[in-house]
This record gives C-alpha cells, structure tokens and sequence, in this order.
C-alpha cells in the first residue's frame, strides 16, 4: 500500500486542504477526514477511466 510521500505534488495539496477545513472552516479533524472519504467515494471511477484513458493513449 502506498504511503505519504512529501516529495510528490499532491501530498502537500491534500493536506493543506485538510488544514483549511480544520483551521478557516471549522471541521473536526474527524469530520474533515469523513470528507474526504465522501470524495474518495465519489471521484474513485472518475480517476480510474481517467487512468484507463492515459494508460490506452500510453501505447
């Protein structure tokens, strides 16, 4: 299983973004978590026809 890697781009936006939910919109760190569940929920078949898409253009 993946894990935090500080030196990839998208790490830093998924945690500022958690940041901004707790410290500007006043989340519980809980609650932002359970968010971003709900997005990982809803994006998961999105990202993967995306994946799907640039790996057939890959070829």
């Amino acid at each position: 299983m993946p894990k935090m890697d500080d030196s990839k781009l998208g790490t830093p936006f998924v945690v500022t973004g958690l940041l901004h939910m707790v410290e500007d919109e006043g989340f519980t760190p809980r609650e932002a978590l359970e968010i971003v569940e709900d997005i990982k929920n809803q994006t998961f078949f999105a990202l993967m026809e995306i994946q799907k898409e640039k790996r057939g253009n890959a070829k």
